[in-house]
């Protein structure tokens, strides 16, 4: 099993705080960019942001999908540079979700465990 160190699980809110790191981020899709190299997402904790690709995308995310984003913050701490990204498809409880992230980023540890979201998913 791989663990993954260098994209610690994040909220919306301490974005700006990780301002040029690689994070994996979580929230509901919202409109694409016409351009298909975006689209705006809202965070499990209610903040909104723009997910942006190097190049246009062949397929972009429903509106309302929930969706895990992996990329770099940029200096805004309101956009994520996109390396990835994935489309859950059973619902996840958000609170659940929001608490479990927080406490690791309260624990303050130097290695961020990779948590496997889907753990946490409610029976829809």
């Amino acid at each position: 099993m791989e663990i993954v160190s260098s994209r610690p699980r994040t909220v919306g809110k301490l974005l700006p705080d990780q301002a040029g790191q690689m994070v994996t981020v979580v929230g509901t899709a919202a409109n694409a960019e016409p351009s298909r190299k975006g689209f705006f997402m809202t965070t499990t904790d209610n903040v909104s942001i723009s997910v942006k690709f190097q190049q246009p995308e062949d397929s972009l995310p429903e509106s309302g999908a929930i969706i895990e984003v992996t990329g770099r913050v940029d200096q805004s701490g309101k956009v994520v540079q996109a390396e990835s990204w994935l489309e859950y498809q059973s619902a996840l409880d958000f609170s659940l979700y929001n608490m479990a992230v927080e406490k690791l980023h309260t624990l303050g540890a130097s290695i961020h465990p990779h948590i496997d979201a889907s753990q946490i998913h409610q029976e829809a």
